[in-house]
């Protein structure tokens, strides 16, 4: 151990300490997912307020930690073909051209065409697969303790605003290729 582990280690064992000290040990599972969970929503709502919310739909896992948990967005007309989505809102998180792969109404080339499209404006994207046209990860990982100190309520605006931004950028970016395909289905 360092001398500051060993600073903390005596000063945490102190009787006068330890019943804090004990607490926060017993909650710090709750408390980082309520701050995940205030986190994600937030970001929801920013996303919310930069469209229209009789033509989007909105959802959110209500199980942040859900290893396929979604903040996803979709123009009502998409008829839940496609979705702008970042996915696994407590790790390594993503986002990307969401694919709903169990609607029939896409093929695999119009798939390809909207993923060969997007990776033109997208160069650090990663290879199209069955259920994204594109996804890059977002930088952060949300598995990191070290993050949540972004998290906090008085420090979280920045990282809010550039996860919204993020979100309604691409939104603005896929939507024309997105509808296009969709219209040729028509």
């Amino acid at each position: 151990m360092s001398s500051f582990d060993e600073m903390m280690f005596e000063f945490i064992v102190k009787p006068e300490n330890w019943r804090v000290a004990r607490e926060i040990l017993e909650r710090g599972d709750d408390i980082k997912g309520r701050l995940l969970r205030d986190f994600w929503s937030d970001v929801k709502c920013a996303v919310e307020s930069g469209l229209s919310v009789n033509e989007w739909e909105f959802k959110i896992n209500e199980n942040i930690s859900d290893d396929y948990s979604l903040l996803s967005i979709a123009h009502k007309s998409w008829n839940g073909m496609f979705s702008i989505a970042y996915e696994g809102l407590h790790t390594r998180t993503l986002i990307g051209v969401y694919r709903d792969f169990d609607s029939h109404n896409v093929s695999d080339a119009i798939h390809q065409q909207i993923s060969t499209v997007l990776r033109e404006i997208y160069k650090n994207s990663e290879p199209a697969e069955d259920w994204w046209c594109i996804w890059f990860y977002t930088g952060e990982d949300f598995a990191q303790l070290s993050l949540y100190d972004k998290l906090l309520p008085t420090k979280k605006k920045d990282l809010v605003d550039r996860y919204a931004a993020t979100m309604l950028e691409l939104k603005s970016k896929s939507m024309p290729h997105i509808e296009a395909a969709i219209a040729a289905l028509r």
